[in-house]
């Protein structure tokens, strides 16, 4: 059935530049330069489902209450800018990985040894990279963020297409 094909699709993410976010901003793509990031966050998950779980009385329980040895995940802050606006952008395990260039084994040995990360920080600071997502805001700062889905390098060739494009 063709109409099942093509909602399985994900539709095409509309560029945008920082300046143009709304908070209800979904499903877009900006391009930009890291221009600061953060150390990783790690957080105890649920090695089944992988949703977070806390300790209680120091024992971590999975949804059926059984015990269990919990496995680790991540999340990291970075701040992009493409010349109109900054943006904070959240980036979460897979995002992260993308994002860094790292195996998931990479980016959890930096759990025990955060000053580890510290190169590979530097490393990302002038990084261009693409990424799609949507856009949220935090009302505690008052200022709209960034939630990435998916992180890629831009293909100088396909960029160039769309200047060129745009400009006809």
């Amino acid at each position: 059935n063709v109409t099942e094909a093509s909602a399985m699709e994900k539709p095409v993410a509309t560029r945008l530049k920082i300046n143009e976010l709304s908070e209800s901003s979904n499903n877009v793509e900006l391009m930009g330069t890291v221009v600061q990031s953060f150390e990783p966050r790690f957080f105890e998950v649920d090695p089944t489902s992988g949703k977070r779980i806390k300790a209680e009385d120091g024992v971590f329980k999975n949804v059926n209450g059984e015990i269990v040895t919990p496995d680790y995940s991540y999340v990291m802050n970075a701040v992009l800018d493409d010349g109109t606006e900054t943006v904070r952008t959240v980036f979460f395990r897979q995002q992260v990985e993308q994002l860094l260039g790292k195996s998931r084994e990479e980016v959890l040995s930096f759990k025990d040894n955060l000053p580890a990360f510290e190169s590979t920080k530097t490393e990302l600071l002038g990084k261009q990279i693409l990424i799609s997502g949507r856009a949220t805001k935090n009302t505690m700062f008052d200022r709209i963020e960034f939630v990435a889905n998916n992180v890629s390098s831009p293909d100088p060739k396909v960029e160039i297409a769309k200047i060129e494009g745009s400009e006809q």
